[in-house]
């Protein structure tokens, strides 16, 4: 496969993922747990320890400014409606997590064009070769970097592109 056609492969595989997060729908953030809780009173039927205690009691949690904010759900409708409110917002991690991966892919993938010497695209395409290593020689020692090749099959002309900032 050439990577002309990786290129491709991963676009429509993002355009195919940015198409599903549109398609997510409400989420919200926060955890559910169902608690069972003891009421305390002695004379209770959950004072028995083989009792498993009152509820289940359906919370949703999430940080707030840094604390743990809980809200009590009912039973029903409400609590399956913050549950696929849940859902959803895992769903939506998942798909931004693979755009950021395919997106990463992407920026592998895509050749860096080299400007020209007048800092003006090329007028034809100089293809990568291969990235080559320079030599410096520093007041901290030898330092060795891996600088991009490109190459003009038009004209023949093979280029290092100019570093644009310094570090």
């Amino acid at each position: 496969m050439t990577p002309h056609s990786d290129l491709s492969d991963l676009e429509q595989q993002r355009s195919l993922l940015h198409a599903g997060l549109a398609a997510v729908g409400d989420f919200r953030l926060g955890s559910l747990s169902a608690v069972m809780r003891r009421c305390g009173k002695p004379t209770c039927v959950c004072a028995d320890p083989a009792h498993p205690g009152h509820g289940p009691q359906h919370i949703l949690t999430k940080k707030v400014a840094g604390k743990t904010a809980a809200v009590h759900l009912k039973a029903g409708t409400e609590l399956e409606k913050v549950a696929g409110e849940v859902a959803n917002y895992n769903l939506f991690k998942q798909i931004v997590g693979e755009i950021v991966e395919v997106s990463e892919a992407i920026c592998r993938a895509r050749p860096v064009v080299p400007l020209a010497d007048d800092g003006q695209p090329p007028t034809h395409e100089a293809n990568f070769v291969a990235y080559r290593d320079k030599n410096l020689d520093t007041v901290l020692g030898p330092v060795t970097l891996g600088r991009a090749y490109y190459h003009c099959g038009d004209c023949g002309v093979g280029v290092v592109p100019r570093t644009t900032s310094r570090a």
